[in-house]
C-alpha cells in the first residue's frame, strides 16, 4: 500500500517541478520579450531624438519623456551643470512639481545628485522617505518623489549632468529596469554630446558667417571711402556706413584742431548735420581721455555721464557710446571715432572688437585720404606755377622777338639771315612752352613736331613739302627735353630746306622705338627713340660720310644741335649722306619707363 502512494507523491513532485520549470521559462520569456521590446523602443526613441539634433530644447523634452515611457515613472528630468560645476540647471521636465519650482539647484543642497556625480553611478531609491542616507527632503516635496532614480549624463571624461525620474509612491527597481535605466542615461549623455557638439559647430559657422559678412562691409566701406572724390566725402561715408557695420545709431568723426580743441569733422545724417565744422574743448570730456591713454573708452550710460560733452549730449540723444582713437601709421593721434547709440546699456564683446578693426581700417583710410587731398592740392598749386611759369616765359620771348624786329637798321644779307634765324630758335622756344601753357607737365612727341612746323614758314618755300611718320613713337617730354628737341628738329628741318631741298622737294621727320642692347649700369626699362630728318638733296653728295657736317652760317645750327642733343638730351647726333644725293640727320636719345605713354596718361 505504501509503495503507489510514493508513486504517487513522486509523480506529483515531478509535475509540480515540470510546471515549475515551464512557469519560469514563460515568465523568462516574457521577461525577455519585454526587455527585447524595450530596448527596441530605446533604439527607436533614440533614432527619433537624434533626428531633432538641430531643435535643442524639442529633443531635451523628447528625452524627458522618453524616461518617463521607458521606466514607467510619473515625471522625468535632465539638469544639466554650469560651467562652475557646482550648479544644475533642470532644462527639460515632465509631469506635474510643485508652482514656481526653481529651475537652478546647488549640487551641495541635493546629496543623492552629489553622490551621482561624484561616483558617476546610478543612484535607485525605492522608498525616498525612508532613505537610510541623508536627502534634500524639500526637493524630494516638489517634485513628489516617493522614489527615484538619478542617472549620471557623461561622455568620456566629460560629466554633462543628470537625468533623473520619480514617482509618488514607493517602488522597486528590479535589476532589468536598472539595467535599462543605465542604457537610457549613456543613450541619452550621447544624444546631449551630440547635441551641444551640434550646437556648438552652428554657432562656429553662424559666427564665422558673422565675421565674414561683417569684414566684407568693413572692405566695402574702405573701398567707398579710397573712391571718395576729396579729403571731407571720404570722412562722410565712414560716418554713414559705420552705424550699419557696427550696429549703432550714429557715427561721429572729430580731428584734431590745436592742443585743446577737436573739430567735428562728419556725423551720420540726418543727425547733428549742423554741429561738422565746429570746434569744441576736450579738457574733462572723455575725447580727451582716449586722446590721453589712445584706448578704447566705453561709456554705457552717457546721458549721466561727466564726461560727456553738453554740446552733444542733448541733440544727438546720446545713450551709450564708444570712443575710439584714430591713430597714424607712427601713433601719432588723428581724431577720434565716437559710435553712439541712443539706448542705453553695455555692449558686446564682438561688436567691441569689431569696432575696433573698423577704427584701425578707417585710420589707415583716413590718412590715405589725407595724403591723397594733400598731393591733390599740391599738384594742384603745382599746375599752376608751372602754366604761369610756362606762360611768363613765352611772354618773355615774344617780347624779346619784338625787340629784335624793332627799328632795324639796315643789315646786309648775311646778317639778316643771321638774325632772322635767331628770331626764328626764338619762336620755336615759344612755341613749345605754349603747348605747356596749359597746365600739362608733359608733352607728346607727336604734337611737339605739329607745334614745330609752322615755324618753318619763314625758310620754307612753297614747293617744299614736310611729311612726318611718328604714329608708333608714343613718348611723353618735360618742358626742359621738349624745348631742346624742338630746337633740335627746327635747325634739322630748316638746314634740310636751305641746303638740301632747295625750292621745291620733301623734307620726311620720322621716328622709330628700339630697346637697346643691356649694358653694365644701364637702366632697366629704357627705350631709345630713333629720330630722323630726311631730304632728298640736289644731286651733290656730302664729302665725308658718317660725320657731322659744318653747313650754314660758320656750322652754328649743328653745333647748336650737338650740343643740345648731347647735353639736354643725353643722346648722340650724326648727319650721313644718302646714295641719291640727299641726307640724313638722325637724333638718338633714352627714354624711361616714366616717359612712355599710356592710355589716359598725359
Amino acid at each position: 500500500m505504501r509503495l503507489p502512494s510514493i508513486i504517487l507523491t513522486a509523480v506529483s513532485l515531478v509535475s509540480w517541478l515540470i510546471f515549475q520549470i515551464f512557469r519560469t521559462r514563460v515568465l523568462q520569456g516574457n521577461q525577455a520579450r519585454r526587455h527585447l521590446s524595450a530596448l527596441e523602443k530605446l533604439t527607436e526613441i533614440t533614432t527619433s531624438i537624434s533626428a531633432r539634433i538641430d531643435s535643442p530644447q524639442e529633443a531635451l523634452d523628447q528625452l524627458a519623456r522618453a524616461a518617463c515611457e521607458l521606466l514607467e515613472t510619473e515625471r522625468a528630468g535632465i539638469a544639466l551643470l554650469e560651467p562652475d560645476g557646482k550648479t544644475l540647471r533642470v532644462v527639460a521636465f515632465v509631469g506635474d512639481t510643485m508652482l514656481e519650482s526653481p529651475a537652478f539647484y546647488a549640487v551641495d543642497d541635493l546629496p543623492v545628485c552629489r553622490s551621482v556625480l561624484e561616483t558617476r553611478r546610478a543612484a535607485f531609491v525605492e522608498d525616498a522617505y525612508h532613505h537610510a542616507s541623508p536627502i534634500n527632503v524639500e526637493a524630494l516635496n516638489r517634485f513628489k518623489a516617493g522614489s527615484l532614480a538619478v542617472l549620471p549624463l557623461y561622455v568620456g571624461g566629460r560629466l554633462l549632468g543628470l537625468l533623473f525620474t520619480t514617482t509618488i509612491k514607493p517602488q522597486l527597481y528590479n535589476d532589468s529596469k536598472r539595467r535599462l535605466a543605465k542604457l537610457l542615461g549613456s543613450q541619452a549623455a550621447v544624444i546631449l554630446a551630440n547635441n551641444d557638439l551640434y550646437k556648438r559647430m552652428a554657432d562656429a559657422l553662424r559666427n564665422q558667417q558673422l565675421l565674414f559678412e561683417q569684414r566684407e562691409a568693413i572692405y566695402a566701406v574702405n573701398a567707398a571711402v579710397y573712391q571718395a572724390s576729396s579729403f571731407q566725402e571720404s570722412l562722410q561715408i565712414i560716418a554713414e556706413l559705420a552705424p550699419g557695420v557696427l550696429d549703432v545709431d550714429l557715427c561721429m568723426l572729430t580731428l584734431s584742431y590745436d592742443e585743446d580743441r577737436s573739430q567735428v569733422a562728419a556725423v551720420t545724417r540726418p543727425h547733428g548735420a549742423d554741429f561738422v565744422g565746429k570746434t569744441f574743448y576736450r579738457k574733462g570730456t572723455n575725447s580727451e581721455i582716449v586722446r590721453a591713454t589712445r584706448r578704447m573708452l566705453i561709456v554705457e550710460d552717457a546721458r549721466n555721464h561727466p564726461g560727456t560733452h553738453p554740446m552733444f549730449r542733448d541733440q544727438l540723444d546720446t545713450g551709450s557710446v564708444i570712443y575710439l582713437p584714430l591713430l597714424r601709421t607712427g601713433g601719432q593721434m588723428m581724431g577720434t571715432l565716437v559710435l553712439i547709440r541712443h539706448a542705453a546699456g553695455p555692449f558686446r564683446s564682438e561688436q567691441l572688437n569689431l569696432a575696433e578693426m573698423f577704427t584701425s581700417r578707417a585710420a589707415a583710410a583716413i590718412e590715405n585720404a589725407q595724403l591723397l587731398d594733400q598731393t591733390r592740392n599740391d599738384a594742384e598749386a603745382k599746375t599752376m606755377l608751372l602754366r604761369e611759369l610756362n606762360h611768363r616765359v613765352k611772354n618773355n620771348l615774344a617780347s624779346i622777338i619784338t625787340l629784335l624786329s624793332l627799328d632795324e637798321p639796315e643789315f646786309s644779307p648775311a646778317a639778316r639771315q643771321w638774325l632772322n634765324r635767331a628770331i626764328d630758335r626764338i619762336r620755336t622756344m615759344a612755341r613749345t612752352h605754349d603747348l605747356f601753357a596749359g597746365g600739362i607737365d608733359r608733352v607728346p612727341l607727336m604734337e611737339l613736331v605739329e607745334q614745330m612746323i609752322p615755324s618753318l614758314s619763314v625758310v620754307k618755300p612753297p614747293g617744299v613739302d614736310i611729311r612726318t611718320d611718328l604714329a608708333t613713337v608714343r613718348v611723353l617730354l618735360r618742358t626742359e627735353r621738349a624745348v631742346s628737341l624742338a630746337m633740335v628738329l627746327h635747325e634739322l628741318c630748316s638746314n634740310a630746306i636751305l641746303h638740301g631741298t632747295g625750292s621745291t622737294g620733301v623734307v620726311t621727320i620720322r621716328a622709330a622705338m628700339q630697346r637697346p642692347e643691356m649694358k653694365p649700369g644701364s637702366i632697366k626699362g629704357t627705350m631709345t627713340v630713333n629720330l630722323e630728318v630726311i631730304d632728298a638733296g640736289r644731286g651733290k653728295a656730302i664729302d665725308k660720310p658718317g660725320e657731322i657736317q659744318r653747313v650754314g652760317s660758320g656750322g652754328l645750327g649743328l653745333i647748336l644741335v650737338d650740343g643740345l642733343v648731347t647735353r639736354e638730351l643725353g643722346g648722340t647726333f650724326s648727319l650721313v649722306p644718302l646714295k641719291d644725293g640727299g641726307s640724313l640727320a638722325r637724333v638718338q636719345f633714352p627714354v624711361g619707363e616714366n616717359e612712355m605713354e599710356t592710355k589716359g596718361r598725359r
